[in-house]
């Protein structure tokens, strides 16, 4: 070879390598802070407290429904190395003989939450994407398991989706309740 051609190649490689370096900033930039805990997406604020490991979120916490319900949270969702995350579930919460009173027939209330996440890292300490909840609330006969008409159902949003930016926030359960849910 050449010293032209050697020069040609030691810079190729060199720029080959500054690329591969650049791709691994890029990722670590995604990379998110352990620990953190971002909310955001006012009105219908959402919360992620990142684990300690900074590999998945601990809890995502999302908005409750119109003030009438306890907000649902997803636990342990995987982050990728790309910094993006995703889940669907379907909670079912009984209440048996949550509303009896004198005389009166024994009621079961059932709730029903159907909630999806999907969202991704732009920083160590921010995040955005979109959730969707749906809430439904019935009550049931304790006695005889008929369900009894009329229900309340709420969705976040228009639509039931909702976009949200989350950036740092102090933890609104204090540090003493940083373990909430």
């Amino acid at each position: 070879m050449t010293v032209p051609n050697v020069r040609r190649l030691v810079l190729g490689v060199a720029a080959a390598a500054a690329v591969v370096a650049c791709g691994a900033v890029v990722a670590m930039a995604v990379t998110p802070k352990g620990g953190a805990y971002l909310s955001g997406g006012r009105p219908h604020a959402v919360g992620l407290k990142v684990a300690a490991s900074g590999r998945e979120l601990a809890k995502f916490y999302f908005p409750s429904c119109g003030g009438k319900n306890t907000a649902p949270v997803l636990k342990h969702l995987r982050i990728s190395d790309a910094g993006s995350f995703s889940a669907k579930r379907k909670i079912r919460e009984v209440i048996e003989d949550a509303r009896s009173g004198r005389g009166a027939r024994s009621l079961d209330a059932i709730y029903d939450r159907k909630v999806s996440v999907k969202g991704r890292f732009t920083a160590p300490t921010r995040a955005r994407g979109t959730g969707f909840v749906t809430y439904r609330h019935t009550l049931r006969n304790s006695d005889t398991g008929e369900i009894l008409p009329g229900e309340f159902i709420c969705k976040i949003g228009e639509t039931g989706k909702s976009t949200w930016k989350a950036k740092p926030a102090p933890n609104p359960y204090g540090a003493a309740n940083s373990d909430r849910g």
